[in-house]
């Protein structure tokens, strides 16, 4: 069975290490099963009554799994290809889900593997696209937003210098990383950027922007809190009053504000992913989708809580014109460039996921 498995896997594009393929003779036995381990992505035990009684080898391997990963999740694929009793199976094999293949031990086992596989790839493409996103997005927190482009127009009243950036960032990416070379693809991932960076942009400008209803107000303006026929003890009860309806007022006007955003990012972030899946002719599965809309949530949840609410109007941030339309001075705050370097890093981590799943470099 391991025999088949390895010649199944090895025609998959996989490396694998067999003990009877790939041990050379005069070597230390142990140290080249240990040295075998340790340079391994995936263990795979063939679990059956003869692989799991005490005294046999495969427990010596399995000691060398288990002080290579002390936790055995994405490294570690136990699979049933005898019936064997569930006592007598180790408790770190059974930390994981058992494979029990109902058909091929081989087709099955080669599948899942290739499905482990693209999680930890899509997992490390996806941290290399959030750093050119980090890059991209503490460039971008320099460009203009409602003002004019750097290139002299805008359209929809909107400059379309950050959507050009996240798409360039995002094919630069492809490019780099997963070895996409056709450049009507790259073109297709630019430009569907910009197309979903006006929309988003314009549903920000016309869309419902919660507020923080009743934040802000001054006490002192309240006539009752004026009033000389109360006495003192009243108007202090009824300032503590107004004051825990203030508070709570803020409260849930930040709620509001940040859960809107959090949807935004997550509907910006899922379109964008589906978006660029379908130009590359790639299916985006319901994991890259859950992926995207988890890391747009968060970042537009932190766009919350970067952004002041009485700020949200941030395009005269980005780009401001002290002298009239033809000197400009550009200037970013640590405020924005943090802001956009997490919404470009998130985003594209997003994608580079969705991405890394789908394409071998």
């Amino acid at each position: 069975a391991a025999e088949s498995l390895a010649f199944s896997l090895r025609n998959r594009g996989h490396s694998v290490f067999l003990d009877r393929d790939d041990l050379p003779p005069g070597e230390t036995y142990d140290k080249q099963i240990e040295l075998a381990v340790r340079d391994s992505d995936l263990f795979i035990f063939l679990i059956s009554p003869a692989s799991v009684v005490k005294g046999r080898y495969t427990l010596t391997e399995l000691s060398f799994a288990r002080k290579r990963w002390p936790d055995p999740h994405g490294r570690l694929l136990p699979v049933l290809v005898a019936p064997t009793p569930m006592d007598n199976i180790p408790s770190y094999l059974k930390a994981v889900t058992i494979l029990e293949p109902l058909g091929s031990v081989t087709a099955e086992t080669a599948a899942a593997v290739d499905e482990l596989g693209s999680n930890s790839r899509a997992i490390a493409v996806a941290w290399k696209f959030a750093a050119f996103g980090a890059a991209a997005g503490a460039f971008a927190s320099f460009l203009p937003y409602k003002l004019p482009s750097i290139f002299g127009f805008r359209l929809l009243g909107i400059a379309p210098d950050l959507g050009l950036c996240i798409g360039a960032c995002l094919a630069v990416a492809s490019y780099k990383l997963l070895n996409i070379r056709d450049q009507f693809s790259l073109v297709k991932i630019v430009a569907i950027s910009i197309g979903l960076w006006f929309a988003l942009a314009l549903f920000m400008d016309k869309g419902p922007v919660p507020s923080s209803s009743g934040s802000g107000m001054d006490l002192s303006e309240i006539s009752v809190l004026n009033d000389e026929t109360l006495d003192e003890e009243t108007k202090e009860k009824l300032k503590e009053s107004l004051q825990t309806a203030q508070t709570y007022s803020s409260i849930f006007g930040w709620a509001s504000y940040a859960f809107f955003f959090s949807c935004v990012g997550a509907a910006f972030s899922a379109t964008l992913t589906r978006l660029i899946g379908a130009a590359l002719s790639i299916r985006t599965s319901s994991v890259e989708v859950l992926v995207s809309v988890c890391l747009g949530a968060a970042s537009g949840f932190l766009w919350a809580a970067i952004l002041p609410i009485d700020a949200f109007n941030f395009g005269k941030m980005m780009l401001i014109e002290p002298e009239g339309p033809d000197q400009f001075a550009i200037w970013s705050s640590a405020k924005l460039m943090l802001l956009m370097l997490q919404w470009f890093a998130l985003t594209s981590a997003a994608v580079g996921f969705s991405l890394g799943r789908n394409f071998n470099r």
